[in-house]
């Protein structure tokens, strides 16, 4: 019998590593030879979304005059947010989707909320970073089509974390 990719949800304070584990398990699962697609959100030295299939890095802030959606003190890009959702529906056929971060935004039917419907019913493989401010709100509103294991980060103590994942996905990569 073939397992199926595990699924994760993680969560924590802000800052506490949960994009950058990300990063850790996508590494992880290319290296696997596995598929993955999706968003991630990164910080160089301004905040971007890392755009999986195309491997390109593109800023999450709206420019002085184009056109935006506020949260708190962001201004997001529309343009660069159509972007990502286009990833996060392109990559619905990958082993592995990664949506990060869901949080107010989307809790409001803006933001990543218009491909949330149709990721959230795929039956495995799903890696999604909730804020933690929602994470009850949001497992009260949507109805997950997957069987996940909570990954809650702290600040500088994720390695447990990565370390299992990475036996989860070599047990099920191994099957395959």
């Amino acid at each position: 019998m073939v397992s199926k990719n595990p699924s994760f949800l993680i969560t924590g304070p802000s800052k506490s590593g949960k994009s950058t584990l990300c990063l850790e398990i996508l590494n992880h699962i290319q290296n696997h030879e596995l598929s993955a697609g999706g968003v991630i959100t990164i910080l160089n030295t301004v905040r971007c979304f890392y755009l999986i299939q195309s491997e390109e890095k593109i800023s999450f802030e709206a420019k002085n005059h184009e056109s935006s959606v506020s949260i708190g003190k962001f201004r997001i890009s529309e343009k660069n947010m159509q972007l990502a959702l286009q990833h996060i529906s392109s990559g619905q056929d990958c082993a592995y989707l990664f949506i990060d971060e869901i949080g107010i935004l989307e809790m409001d039917g803006k933001g990543y909320f218009p491909v949330l419907e149709t990721a959230l019913t795929r039956p495995q493989g799903n890696i999604i970073v909730l804020r933690e401010s929602i994470f009850d709100d949001f497992l009260s509103e949507f109805s997950l089509k997957f069987d996940y294991e909570v990954l809650r980060c702290s600040f500088g103590k994720n390695q447990s974390l990565l370390n299992q994942v990475k036996r989860k996905i070599d047990k099920t990569s191994q099957g395959k």
